[in-house]
């Protein structure tokens, strides 16, 4: 089971590497760099991202799930 995981650790570290690539250049097309990216006050946000109990339940139990069917799932 661990090498099925080998075969997409590869194209996801390419994925993730290129939409960084993306986000970098829309920032600094955005005007995001030097002084402005340093200082947070130089910029404006759309909006502030908070979270919830419901947010904390979720990251909790999902690894606690994944777990749980790994465990159940892993052995004859």
């Amino acid at each position: 089971m661990i090498w099925r995981i080998g075969i997409f650790a590869l194209p996801l570290l390419a994925q993730a590497v290129r939409m960084s690539e993306r986000v970098a250049m829309a920032m600094e097309a955005r005007g995001l760099q030097g002084d402005a990216a340093a200082s947070a006050k130089e910029r404006s946000f759309y909006r502030d991202v908070s979270y919830g109990t419901l947010d904390i339940f979720i990251a909790l139990a999902f690894p606690v799930s994944v777990f749980a069917l790994l465990m159940i799932f892993a052995h004859p």
